[in-house]
């Protein structure tokens, strides 16, 4: 494990460890907040914890298909290419919130409707 940090003029640090694949495993930022991180077996990021836990699970492809917190559960939905084509927001005692992404033929994103009826 391997150990970097940016010291502020002040002498206050932003210090994070990093593991054999260079992965960020842990870091403590300025104001003492310490955040660890845990990886799978193929390098997807599957647990951020502070203060809260996040949890991630990935799809055959390799892609964020559902994040979830104590507070929120996000679900992510992609077209044959692998492109994000829907992200839906769901927390307790609410609607689900729903975003739809669309693309032109040379892969642009075009247009994003969000949940409020938005573009």
């Amino acid at each position: 494990m391997s150990d970097y940090a940016v010291v502020a003029p002040d002498g206050n640090r932003w210090q994070w460890w990093l593991d054999a694949d260079a992965r960020v495993i842990r870091e403590r930022d300025m104001a003492g907040t310490g955040t660890h991180y845990s990886y799978d077996e193929d390098g997807h990021c599957i647990a951020i914890r502070e203060s809260e836990t996040r949890h991630f699970l990935y799809d055959g492809r390799g892609l964020l298909i559902k994040e979830t917190a104590p507070d929120d559960t996000l679900h992510y939905r992609y077209d044959a290419a692998g492109r994000l084509i829907r992200k839906q927001v769901v927390q307790p005692g609410y609607r689900p919130q729903v975003w739809h992404y669309r693309r032109d033929n040379r892969n642009q994103l075009r247009v994003v409707d969000t949940p409020t009826g938005e573009r």
